[in-house]
Parts: C-alpha cells; sequence; structure tokens
C-alpha cells in the first residue's frame, strides 16, 4: 500500500495511524481466505463477489497440484472497461491480475459467476507460472514460450469453464460440438504450437481459441487432475516439454503438426479423435 501524503517526522503515532487507516479505506481493500481485493469504487462488488472466491482457489489447487505456498494471497486489482473483450489478465510470474468488471455496479448473479470463472482461469494461470517457472526458461519470442502458452491456457480454460462450481461447467458434448463445427469436422486444422504462438500474439483465429477451450478437457478426462500435477511437477523440474509428455503420458505432444490417425501416436492425434470420433 502506498501512502500518498508527505507525513512529518514529527506526526504523532495516534495521527499517523489515522492516516495510514484513512489511506487504507480510500484505496479500497478487501482481505479474503486465498485474496486481497483492491476494489476502487467497487465495493459492493466486492462484497457479493465474496462467496465465489474459495471455490476459484480450491478448484485450481486441485487441478494443478499445487497451492501456491510462500507467495501469500493473491492480489486481484478490479477495473471497469465495458466494451473490452478482455476479462481479466496476468503477467507471468506475478501474484496477482486484474478483473474487468464488464458489468459494472451490477450485482446479478450471472455476473457474479461470469467474474468467479475469470478469477479461477486467472488463478490457473498464476499457480501454473509459480509452481513452473516456464516463463523463466524461455525467451517470449521462442517456441518454448509459445508452448507454454497453448498448455497453460488450455489448462486455465479448464479450470474456469469446466472445473470450477458456480461457472459455465462445460460438458464434453458442448465442447465437441464447438470444436466440429470450427474445425468443419477436422478438414480444417491449427497445431497447438501456432496455436500458442498466435495466441501470445494477438492474432489467433477462432478454431484457435476453440482449441485452447478444449484441450484441457481433453487432458483432464484422458490423464485425470493427477496426470496434470505430474507434468507440472516434471515440467518444474526440467522445463523440457517432450521429455515430460513422454514421461507423464507415454507419448509426445505432437503440436508442431496436424497428424492424426490410429498409428500416430501423439496427444494431438488423441485430441482429434476424442472429439470429433474420427481421425
Amino acid at each position: 500500500m502506498r501512502v500518498t501524503t508527505r507525513l512529518s517526522r514529527m506526526v504523532s503515532l495516534p495521527l499517523l495511524l489515522l492516516a495510514l487507516l484513512t489511506s487504507a479505506a480510500l484505496a479500497g481493500e478487501k482481505t479474503t481466505t486465498y485474496y486481497t481485493l483492491h476494489y476502487d469504487s467497487w465495493s459492493e462488488v466486492a462484497d457479493a463477489l465474496t462467496p465465489y472466491l474459495d471455490a476459484a482457489f480450491t478448484t485450481s489447487k486441485n487441478v494443478l497440484g499445487y497451492d501456491n505456498s510462500g507467495y501469500g494471497k493473491i492480489d486481484i486489482y478490479f477495473y471497469s472497461d465495458p466494451g473490452s473483450a478482455t476479462l481479466g489478465y496476468t503477467t507471468a510470474g506475478q501474484n496477482s491480475f486484474h478483473l474487468n468488471l464488464t458489468h459494472g455496479t451490477s450485482l446479478r448473479d450471472s455476473y457474479l459467476s461470469e467474474y468467479g470463472q475469470t478469477i479461477a482461469h486467472e488463478t490457473a494461470h498464476v499457480f501454473f507460472f509459480h509452481q513452473t517457472k516456464l516463463n523463466e526458461k524461455y525467451a517470449w519470442s521462442s517456441d518454448g514460450a509459445a508452448t507454454y502458452t497453448w498448455l497453460t491456457e488450455a489448462l486455465s480454460y479448464y479450470v474456469g469453464g469446466v472445473a470450477y462450481p458456480y461457472g459455465s461447467q462445460y460438458s464434453k458434448a458442448t465442447l465437441a460440438s464447438t470444436f466440429k463445427y470450427y474445425s468443419r469436422n477436422g478438414a480444417e486444422r491449427a497445431s497447438w504450437l501456432d496455436t500458442g504462438r498466435d495466441y501470445k500474439n494477438g492474432s489467433a483465429s477462432a478454431l484457435e481459441l476453440v482449441q485452447l477451450e478444449t484441450i484441457g478437457y481433453f487432458i483432464s478426462e484422458t490423464y485425470s487432475w493427477s496426470g496434470i500435477a505430474s507434468l507440472l511437477s516434471t515440467l518444474a523440474a526440467n522445463g523440457n516439454y517432450e521429455s515430460a509428455f513422454k514421461t507423464i503420458f507415454g507419448k509426445e505432444s505432437g503440436q508442431s503438426g496436424t497428424s492424426s490417425g490410429a498409428d500416430v501416436n501423439t496427444l494431438y492425434s488423441d485430441y482429434i479423435y476424442f472429439y470429433l470420433g474420427h481421425y
């Protein structure tokens, strides 16, 4: 917390304490079990959102097998930009993120659920980078960064959109229908590596966005949450993607291409069959 007024050395302790408390009140902070909300003028939203918060943290913890130990409460900074498609964002390695209150001061349950889902998504990002530190191992322009981008987004979309109990809780049928539509039943394809690269560069296609929303569910259903936790632990230890995929899942990712078939032993090929029922 920054105190913006300049205090004389001669200010008495009671007056100094009053100044600090006043500043804290103006800053607008609310502490919950796992988060510190910096709500500015949206105090009522912060209060109404509180019941949605614990599950955002625990869902991320359960799926990723990591509890953010040593980093303290996660800071959430509120802002409102109703015209933006960005619902929230974080910087890799930070113990904080920003939440866009796209519906302003409204306390409608559906809006609070949407914010909770975004918080779960961003919390998963915070956990992912604290656990793996892949952002420190790969330069932003590298293929390694493209890989950690599609992987962290896939897991975060799964945490928020499927596993989080107050969110959309998308089913396999819904995800499969969406993927089938945007891929034209598999006729149109994009590699996971290109998906990660395009997403981090802000140029992801509709199909690539759908892939980010569907990969995590496929991995979870095929290898379970314990498999996801083991993958991230292995990546934290050595940072070698294909070695980690093969060690934990028994096969490489196939992320750099779009080949599929009964004889193609990759995660990508299995993903195609998982959603389309054919290669």
